[in-house]
């Protein structure tokens, strides 16, 4: 860990909505800094996702109107008015010592470290030997995008740009030589670190996934002195592993804060907006499990209607989960 501390101080949120603009994206700004971005098609969220201050009804107003997107989504403080319906992870203690998680965290970690060699790579090194362990993530997922084209055209985007710094997880001697296992893409914006890992599945049970975190949370937060590291939202989605994930964030030391999604729908499609219409959703997303948009819909208007369980957290011991997040600042 030779890099200096001003070589990863990442960059400004205006140069990154900038960036994201210059890739396509819809970006028109909301109040006190934030910015409320295009993130797929229809759909609009509220950048930073950290921010939890309620929005004016004029403000979303105006994202909708200003991108012409069908349904906008920010995060606000849970409470009795607006119940929990998902957590947000974060980790600022730049204190971070491995010797602090707890038994079953540390036994992870340390078998991680024995079965892999972790070093930061540069992008064009990840398009050359990263395809695997992306297609197999979201594989595992149950989602439709584990090709090698979509890998390319998800990662060819962060090539020279400032913010975006690659981890690799290298599995030493195997016949064919130094095998990508696993990596974790990390995003710097305002000295918060945004990150994503993808993971091969025949080496899950050497929790590549502990060490790529261990490796970011003492590189970043006990090192370089981040402000924190931001492991996204729980998913919206109906998926099977979502307890499991959420005790591999919490164990490796991250804080689950219990937040409410609002999701904000354009008023010729508030009609649709109803338990019908979910039930329509869920059989479709049954016929087609591979289609994440479908699965999407079908959790976000569960959460709008109060039919969404966040994950919760059951007494056991699980190894690594190998899910992921798709990439920085979405969260599904």
């Amino acid at each position: 860990m030779t890099a200096n501390r001003e070589a990863i101080s990442g960059i400004s949120l205006a140069e990154y909505v900038a960036a994201l603009s210059d890739d396509g994206a819809t970006v028109v700004p909301g109040a006190d800094g934030t910015y409320w971005r295009s993130a797929e098609r229809l759909s609009l969220e509220r950048l930073p996702t950290r921010c939890l201050d309620e929005p004016s009804q004029d403000e979303v107003r105006n994202a909708l109107r200003r991108t012409r997107t069908a349904v906008a989504t920010y995060n606000r403080h849970a409470d009795a008015s607006h119940p929990q319906n998902a957590w947000l992870y974060l980790c600022q203690n730049q204190d971070y010592r491995v010797e602090n998680l707890e038994s079953a965290a540390r036994r992870d970690v340390r078998r991680a470290l024995r079965e892999f060699r972790f070093e930061m790579v540069d992008i064009s090194r990840l398009l050359q030997d990263g395809a695997a362990a992306f297609c197999e993530t979201r594989s595992r997922l149950g989602l439709s995008d584990g090709v090698p084209e979509a890998f390319q055209k998800h990662f060819r985007r962060f090539l020279d740009k400032p913010d975006s710094q690659i981890i690799a997880a290298w599995r030493d001697g195997e016949e064919s030589g130094p095998c990508l296992a696993a990596f974790m893409s990390v995003s710097i914006v305002e000295r918060w670190v945004t990150i994503a890992a993808y993971s091969r599945t025949a080496y899950l049970r050497y929790c590549p996934n502990n060490g790529l975190l261990h490796y970011a949370m003492e590189h970043f937060l006990t090192q370089h002195k981040l402000q924190g590291l931001d492991y996204g939202l729980s998913s919206i989605q109906e998926v099977g592993k979502a307890d499991t994930l959420h005790r591999f964030k919490v164990r490796m030391g991250f804080e689950a804060i219990p937040v409410h999604r609002a999701f904000v729908f354009h008023p010729l499609l508030r009609p649709l907006v109803n338990p019908l219409t979910l039930w329509g959703l869920r059989t479709c997303a049954r016929v087609h499990p591979s289609s994440r948009r479908l699965r999407k819909a079908a959790g976000l208007l569960a959460a709008h209607l109060g039919r969404h369980e966040p994950p919760t957290t059951h007494h056991g011991d699980q190894h690594d989960t190998g899910n992921a997040h798709d990439g920085p600042a979405k969260h599904e």
